[in-house]
């Protein structure tokens, strides 16, 4: 990774989508759905904040993300319901920032 990360920062994870279906008995499902695996990051804490989303409502902000370029995370974000697994820690991704080197996500953890 070129994010010029210290190495004792980045950290592995997993960066998933939540896919909505129907069974065979049209019963409503979600999963998890891996957009990117062992992916390497840095999350750092960030003082929380709150960001009001274009529809009106408010997200927490707690946590920033640095990784390198994802076209399917960037498009896949957009509609929402994706999430980083980190060990036992889930964060949800609020927003997504697309550099040219670069992506920066502001996250939520779950609690």
């Amino acid at each position: 990774m070129n994010l010029f990360i210290n190495a004792t920062d980045i950290t592995t994870v997993t960066i998933n989508q939540m896919v909505f279906s129907q069974d065979s008995d049209f019963n409503y499902t979600d999963a998890d759905s891996a957009l990117q695996t062992d992916v390497q990051v840095d999350i750092q804490p960030f003082q929380v904040r709150y960001a009001e989303s274009e529809s009106g409502g408010t997200t927490r902000i707690t946590h920033l993300m640095f990784s390198q370029q994802y076209a399917n995370v960037t498009s896949a974000q957009k509609s929402g319901d994706v999430s980083v697994t980190d060990g036992a820690t889930t964060y949800d991704i609020r927003t997504v920032k697309d550099y040219v080197s670069h992506m920066e996500s502001e996250l939520e953890e779950r609690t």
